[in-house]
């Protein structure tokens, strides 16, 4: 699909179209946005073609062995697989952090379940293949985050170039309207274990804007064996000059039989990932969700735990699911950001949530410690067991159930303590806010 084409595929309810990127222009995102921060691109239009120029050679049947080692090609005078055509492009982007609780029963006992999301991905805009597109990547000291700039005039030509703007057609606070309608089924995740939906709510929630820089390179495929050229859209991504994936639109069926054939063999050695049906990815990608494992660590939860974060990855490989949260919410990137949740991206922001959550999912773990080793079920059924190290027999002093629940419950109080210190100012203020509203509407 070309360029134009990709480019164009937008919610039928958008007024925006590729032409509409042209304008090179801020006002896409509002005539002041000034909690969206992007990343420059630190990938070169030059440095970008090296890389895909081995794929794109594969994809093409064209320049194979020049384009293996473009920089070896280039010094030699020999010429490897160039795009037709490459814009360089921002597509916005919401990450987020969430901690959500759901009350779940497990073998008639009932429990509060909270999952906490930290720095994760979700797509900005509903454009199709991008939208499926893993594009976050993982980086768990945040070091990226230094290269985040307040968008500005300046961040539309980098390079020579113009960077065309994608606007944002997805609120972050969809995710929040979807949760509260998602079916009973949506929460079938095993048999001995079930989910009140009618429960779930969020305890935190914060969102950040930040455009994220990719490259689009067109490439034409030869005409042979009966099938005529086509072209394909490959993608990578320019945060970083050492790093980025690359990723490609399907192109199985514009391939000659003994080229498919070929190709399917060397995706099986190198492992692509072809379950993706929107977006093949050439590189290993990192998962978009990046999620605490929550407080109740049995077999049981763990097993459930997996299939919730699986299910929830997939959802979010998936244009048409993302186009449903376009379609949720009517807004202006103005309007979002006098919301006090939607957050300037920092590196004192996101470490700021990181130990506040992790404070949080430390005393979830703690009473839910507590509540197994107090429940007589559990000790009926012979799932728990007290094993003392060295200490007196359980019973007698130092060994006595009563005893550890005093001890825990001191160190809850330190906890509870800890964790109100560490609660962001702004978090504060909003719940206060939420408060009065609440006591003036009652």
């Amino acid at each position: 699909m070309a360029i134009a084409r990709l480019a164009q595929r937008l919610y039928t309810r958008s007024a925006y179209s590729f032409k509409n990127y042209r304008s090179y222009s801020t006002n896409v995102y509002g005539e002041k946005p000034s909690k969206l921060r992007a990343f420059p691109f630190q990938l070169t239009p030059t440095q970008a073609e090296k890389r895909l120029a081995r794929w794109a050679s594969l994809i093409c049947d064209d320049k194979v062995s020049t384009s293996a080692f473009p920089d070896i090609s280039e010094l030699l005078g020999f010429e490897y697989k160039r795009p037709d055509r490459m814009v360089p492009v921002y597509f916005p982007v919401w990450v987020f952090n969430a901690e959500l609780e759901v009350k779940a029963t497990q073998k008639d006992t009932q429990r509060d379940l909270s999952l906490q999301f930290v720095n994760s991905y979700l797509p900005g805009s509903h454009l199709t293949k991008l939208a499926a597109a893993p594009l976050w990547f993982k980086d768990p000291d945040y070091q990226f985050m230094d290269e985040l700039q307040p968008f500005t005039d300046d961040l539309l030509r980098q390079h020579d170039l113009d960077v065309q703007c994608i606007p944002f057609t997805v609120s972050p606070f969809s995710l929040l309207q979807l949760a509260k309608t998602l079916p009973s089924s949506a929460f079938d995740l095993h048999e001995d274990v079930q989910f009140s939906p009618s429960t779930l709510k969020s305890t935190v929630f914060s969102a950040y804007p930040v455009l994220l820089p990719l490259y689009l390179a067109q490439y034409t495929t030869k005409e042979s064996e009966g099938k005529p050229s086509s072209s394909v859209t490959m993608i990578v991504q320019a945060y970083s000059s050492m790093k980025g994936c690359i990723m490609a639109e399907p192109f199985f069926d514009v391939l000659t039989d003994t080229h498919r054939l070929t190709f399917e063999k060397a995706a099986e050695v190198s492992g692509w990932d072809l379950s993706n049906k929107e977006i093949i990815n050439f590189d290993d990608v990192d998962d978009q969700l990046n999620v605490l494992s929550p407080a109740l660590q049995t077999p049981l939860m763990t097993e459930v735990f997996t299939k919730m974060l699986n299910r929830l990855q997939h959802a979010l490989h998936n244009s048409n699911n993302i186009s449903q949260l376009a379609s949720m919410d009517q807004f202006s990137l103005a309007d979002l950001e006098k919301d006090p949740r939607i957050r300037e991206l920092s590196f004192e922001e996101q470490t700021a949530i990181d130990k506040y959550f992790l404070l949080s999912n430390e005393i979830g773990l703690l009473k839910n410690l507590v509540e197994t080793i107090t429940n007589p079920h559990f000790h009926q059924h012979g799932e728990v067991k007290i094993i003392n190290m060295g200490g007196a027999p359980v019973g007698q002093e130092g060994g006595d159930l009563e005893a550890m629940k005093s001890a825990f419950s001191v160190k809850l109080q330190d906890l509870e303590q800890a964790k109100e210190e560490a609660t962001p100012q702004w978090l504060v203020e909003y719940r206060l806010s939420q408060q009065n509203e609440s006591n003036t509407s009652s």
